[in-house]
């Protein structure tokens, strides 16, 4: 795919003919990167498997996907998400949740770069630095090259290479726990006795991570995702047709469900490992992240840790490049080429090209430094980071399915206030008034504060707009 003669639609939207597997499997890759693979197991072998509530909201996202949000993807001729805030709203709209998403994407490819920089060090002894770096170019050179086809045939390979990593990680660490005859046994009742497979907390808190506050967070992330993330739509607008896009849903929702199952309980099996050999922890382990990679350095044989080691690979690759293709096609669809419509083909694959490049770098830049931040957990930061950048995006594509009245002007009053409110709850570290709450509610505070500005202010200021919205419900639906 790399060296195939394409042209601006094969590089930017795959051709429109990307099976529906293919698409299935790649929106898995992309949506559980290097973070499912090491983080989730991490968090779980500290915790529980209370997080895991966030899967349900895999599954549940997709007919919301399917009946009101894909109609305005599949057949409005799109290649950008975001030509559709500009049909619905306005321009100044498409062009701040353009950017938003950017600078979104410059970020996400800092955190999936250093996650599988992290396993390698501890594997090999190859510095932090240098593993962000062989990732980070070797991603951009073909991703670039390649454009959007390229991609997705890479990640349908990827992930199949990232589950069966997985799988082979939680059988061995099955085995390698307890006594002959009794492994399985042993796992079970050492994960009992603690409690590492609780996933039901319903105390009525704010501050803690129980039911409620993940089942935000879950809510909000997959919304964000599946309705107003470019690398999503990205793909859906690769399938042939409509029918083919919610084969790819419905299939990346089980596939999503059962890797997220095996990636905590990957991180039941670490605890139960090292709770029946203690002898073999590290106790200058860094990070709590490091915990799967110290097991692989370990525990495992070369040959298995290798393929282990290539499967975390495939999982940070998967995403980084669609992170970059995504964030490049919207810098020439939403920025160069909505300024000069006459651009042409082989111009804009240049740049398209020219932008990748630009992403990667600055993501790389952010990922060493990162890499000097002190941190016990990235998963919750990191899901902290994508309540608050994206919940605007998520708001703007709400409002302009579900609530005509609501136009350019008081829409992106409701941006404004969003990203206001969540960043000074994160400057106040959650506390206002005196009530104390959890980071992952700062996503659907920030939805909620968005929307009903919105609302409010166009119920004060009478405003003139296009409006989609009736779309859904009658002209698109068939």
């Amino acid at each position: 795919f790399i060296f195939k003669k394409k042209d601006e639609n094969d590089y930017f939207r795959g051709g429109g003919k990307i099976p529906w597997y293919v698409a299935g499997m790649s929106i898995f890759a992309t949506m559980l990167s290097s973070i499912t693979f090491l983080a989730i197991p991490a968090q779980a072998y500290l915790s529980d498997w209370r997080y895991f509530v966030m899967a349900f909201f895999i599954v549940g996202m997709a007919p919301v996907a399917i009946y009101y949000y894909l109609p305005f993807f599949c057949r409005l001729g799109i290649t950008s998400a975001y030509e559709y805030l500009e049909k619905r709203f306005n321009l100044g709209v498409r062009l701040f949740g353009s950017a938003a998403f950017i600078a979104f994407m410059v970020c996400r490819v800092a955190v999936v770069t250093l996650l599988p920089a992290i396993a390698l060090n501890a594997v090999t002894g190859i510095s932090i630095d240098a593993c962000i770096l062989i990732c980070g170019v070797l991603t951009m050179i073909y991703c670039s090259l390649g454009g959007l086809e390229a991609v997705i045939w890479s990640d349908f390979v990827q992930g199949i290479v990232l589950l069966g990593g997985a799988v082979s990680v939680l059988v061995l660490l099955i085995l390698k726990t307890g006594p002959d005859g009794a492994h399985l046994s042993t796992f079970w009742n050492v994960a009992t006795a603690y409690d590492k497979h609780a996933m039901w907390d319903f105390r009525p808190l704010l501050s803690q991570p129980v039911f409620w506050v993940v089942a935000v967070q879950g809510l909000i992330s997959n919304l964000s995702s599946y309705t107003s993330d470019q690398c999503v739509i990205q793909r859906y607008i690769a399938t042939p047709d409509e029918n083919a896009t919610k084969r790819s849903l419905w299939f990346n929702g089980g596939m999503s469900v059962f890797a997220q199952v095996v990636f905590y309980g990957i991180g039941m099996a670490l605890f139960a490992f090292y709770h029946t050999n203690p002898g073999a922890m590290d106790v200058t382990m860094p990070k709590g992240d490091s915990i799967l990679p110290l097991f692989l350095a370990t525990e495992m044989p070369p040959w298995l840790a290798g393929l282990v080691i290539a499967a975390i690979f495939a999982a940070t690759i998967s995403t980084l490049s669609a992170n970059l293709s995504s964030a490049s096609t919207a810098v020439v669809t939403d920025f160069i080429k909505r300024f000069n419509p006459t651009l042409s083909g082989k111009a804009q694959i240049r740049a398209g090209q020219v932008c990748t490049s630009v992403v990667g770098v600055l993501g790389i830049c952010a990922a060493l430094k990162l890499s000097r931040v002190e941190s016990s957990a990235l998963f919750d930061n990191f899901n902290e980071f994508i309540a608050m950048l994206t919940a605007g995006l998520t708001g703007l594509f709400f409002m302009g399915v579900f609530m005509p009245r609501i136009k350019g002007g008081a829409a992106v009053a409701g941006l404004i206030a969003n990203y206001f409110v969540c960043f000074s709850c994160k400057l106040l570290n959650c506390d206002v008034f005196g009530l104390k709450f959890h980071p992952f509610l700062l996503g659907g505070i920030g939805l909620a504060v968005c929307v009903l500005t919105a609302w409010v202010v166009s119920l004060l200021f009478q405003e003139k707009g296009k409006d989609l919205t009736g779309l859904t419900l009658k002209t698109l639906k068939k």
